[in-house]
């Protein structure tokens, strides 16, 4: 539901909607024929570019697809929309944890879907010393399909945020001027909400 809601004009196939959740072919099967029902969801084609190659030659053609959109005339889209907002499955330390695994944070600070801010202009700012952006990246990926929307992020090593801020750096001025929750702060920074 969260995937429909936060992404309401993209449609999926069945494929992306695995990816995306983490979910079996199997269960994703059973939730879109539920979702479809409900009338939460409508089927809807779409093309898309598919590529191989044949004698060497990279070819790509389209291809026709069925698809899942939300379904925008769906009564109690509004009412959905706040509870899963509301319903944000992470907490502060749970956050820490998972990110703290890809190296030295500094600094974590959240905004946007984790603070209910639709107009934020990041999810997460990451600051830390010998990150390791595959795991990092992995871990945003996790996130974004228990979360059901692609995360807006940002990763500095200290140098480049300290740096950044001393210039006031728009990005994270607009981080730390307007409301965000400081989840970890080694750096002492000060700025929290």
């Amino acid at each position: 539901m969260r995937l429909f809601i936060f992404n309401a004009e993209t449609i999926f196939s069945a494929e992306d909607i695995s990816k995306r959740t983490g979910a079996t072919p199997r269960v994703v099967r059973r939730e879109m024929t539920t979702l479809l029902n409900s009338q939460f969801i409508k089927k809807k084609f779409f093309y898309r570019e598919m590529g191989k190659k044949i004698r060497g030659k990279n070819v790509s053609k389209k291809v026709k697809l069925q698809g899942y959109i939300f379904n925008i005339k769906f009564p109690f889209k509004k009412q959905f929309e706040n509870v899963l907002m509301e319903a944000t499955p992470f907490r502060g330390e749970s956050l820490v944890r998972r990110l703290g695994k890809s190296g030295k944070m500094k600094l974590i600070v959240a905004s946007g879907i984790f603070i209910q801010d639709a107009d934020s202009r990041l999810d997460l700012l990451v600051v830390g010393d010998k990150l390791n952006k595959v795991t990092l990246d992995r871990t945003v990926k996790t996130l974004e399909g228990e979360i059901g929307r692609e995360l807006k992020y940002a990763v500095f090593e200290t140098s480049d945020f300290n740096y950044r801020v001393s210039v006031y750096d728009r990005l994270v001025r607009d981080v730390l001027d307007y409301p965000h929750q400081t989840l970890l702060d080694k750096m002492k920074i000060g700025s929290d909400d």
